[in-house]
């Protein structure tokens, strides 16, 4: 049977996955089918209130490794580092509007000689000052900086958001691998237990003369390929549970303690994916990830532009004010008769001024100016490619969802029509009235239903 299969996280999470998919309530869903005829063949607990109880415990278990996975994964880190980078960035673009202070100090020694004179000058002059420089008016363009940077930070955010619903996938995919290799495993159980029935049936007809020996090796064969079908299941188990742990972000540090298999194990095969309750999946406003990135670059790339035309045609105003004190030496050897042998000197000064800046000719301005206004262009198609494409396959994702749940039925129908035959088969064999080769292959088609209503879901 085909199996039908939703989308990839490649084209969900970054074009779907926050906001367009959301779910009401779970409300009763008839149309999915019974897990009352599954749970008692693969040895879970039979009773209803119990099985609501072990689906909790389950979901309750996989919410503890999501969470666990957010919390220590390496890449959620450094995002979060990343993060507070672009916050930092913010507070640089904010920190223009205050004045700067600046300490100047200056230390220079000169020598000159006069050779008419046959004379020597060594000068030697220290300065100390403080000056404070206000920006008055740019146009705009320092608001401008603070937005762009704004905008920064929250790509930086989308990503990271983006990066732990990543992270999220890959653990309930991980968890959803175990589950399946455990699913085989009791598949595997199931079918050695069925196997080993038929053996002990074949084995008293044969006492009893009604059958030849080769029944009796049919049988036991069979058993023996169940069982090594559970082995093999259960290797892929132990596999799957690694895989849980690189999703996670990797083994335990020092002194950390994480879940073990056995927890895992004890409920991986009461989570199936047939609840009898399903959520109702219905459209949202809130954009995807792709859409919310591609409307804030666009954004950030129309202020980018602004800021290119203001740079280019609106002058700048600074406020300046500035002390200034200077200590100067100079020594005369050689100076003729009656000339001072040296001067010192001490100066102070202050000064204020308003100084403007205007470009008259700025060619790498001008060239600014249009770059930025064609990446403006460039991001608003992006924009409206990513709007168009998120409610695309949003519509496309809840149709194979529905899909999906109107397949459950004929699978789950599969499943007990194939069930019914096997028993069937197993008393008319009893009764001596078909061949076991016609048992073994009911058996088979019993394990195949189960398999194909399973796999339905992966």
């Amino acid at each position: 049977m085909s199996k039908t299969k939703l989308p990839t996280f490649a084209t969900v999470a970054n074009v779907v996955l926050i906001g367009l998919l959301t779910a009401t309530p779970a409300q009763a869903n008839p149309a999915l089918p019974d897990r009352s005829t599954l749970v008692p063949r693969l040895g879970l607990a039979a009773a209803d209130g119990a099985i609501s109880r072990e689906l909790a415990a389950a979901d309750a278990f996989r919410e503890r490794i999501v969470s666990l996975a957010l919390a220590r994964h390496p890449a959620l880190s450094a995002e979060a580092a990343r993060l507070t980078a672009a916050d930092a960035a913010v507070d640089a673009a904010r920190a223009v509007y205050q004045p700067e202070i600046a300490l100047d100090a200056g230390l220079s020694r000169s020598a000159s000689r006069d050779l008419d004179l046959d004379s020597t000058r060594t000068s030697l002059d220290r300065e100390l000052g403080v000056s404070l420089r206000e920006n008055l008016w740019r146009g705009g363009r320092d608001a401008l900086d603070v937005d762009i940077a704004g905008d920064e930070r929250t790509l930086v955010r989308l990503t990271r958001e983006e990066r732990a619903a990543q992270v999220r996938y890959d653990v309930e995919r991980a968890l959803l691998a175990y589950n399946q290799a455990a699913m085989e495993e009791g598949l595997g159980l199931a079918s050695a237990a069925d196997a080993a029935t038929l053996r002990r049936i074949s084995e008293r007809k044969f006492a009893a003369g009604q059958v030849g020996k080769i029944d009796v090796h049919s049988a036991t064969m069979r058993e023996s390929e169940a069982r090594a079908q559970t082995v093999t299941a259960r290797l892929q188990r132990s596999s799957a549970w690694y895989g849980v742990l690189r999703a996670i972000g990797g083994g335990a540090l020092p002194g950390e303690a994480l879940p073990v298999e056995e927890e895992a194990l004890a409920l991986a095969r009461v989570a199936l994916p047939f609840p009898a309750n399903a959520p109702v999946l219905r459209a949202g406003a809130k954009p995807t990830f792709g859409q919310a990135q591609a409307e804030t670059t666009a954004a950030k790339a129309e202020k980018t532009l602004t800021k290119a035309y203001r740079s280019r045609f609106l002058p700048q105003i600074d406020f300046v004010l500035s002390a200034k004190r200077s200590f100067g030496a100079t020594d005369v050897q050689g100076a003729p008769l009656g000339a001072p042998d040296g001067t010192e000197s001490k100066v102070f000064g202050s000064r204020i001024a308003l100084e403007l800046s205007w470009p008259l000719w700025a060619r790498p301005r001008d060239h600014a100016v249009a770059r930025a206004a064609a990446e403006v262009d460039v991001f608003k198609a992006k924009a409206e490619e990513a709007r168009r494409g998120a409610t695309l396959v949003a519509e496309e994702l809840m149709r194979r969802v529905a899909e999906l749940y109107a397949a459950l039925p004929p699978y789950g129908d599969a499943y007990a029509q194939a069930e019914k035959l096997y028993d069937a088969q197993v008393k008319l064999y009893d009764a001596g009235a078909v061949e076991l080769a016609r048992v073994t292959e009911a058996e088979a088609q019993k394990a195949g239903a189960l398999r194909s209503w399973y796999g339905a879901t992966q």
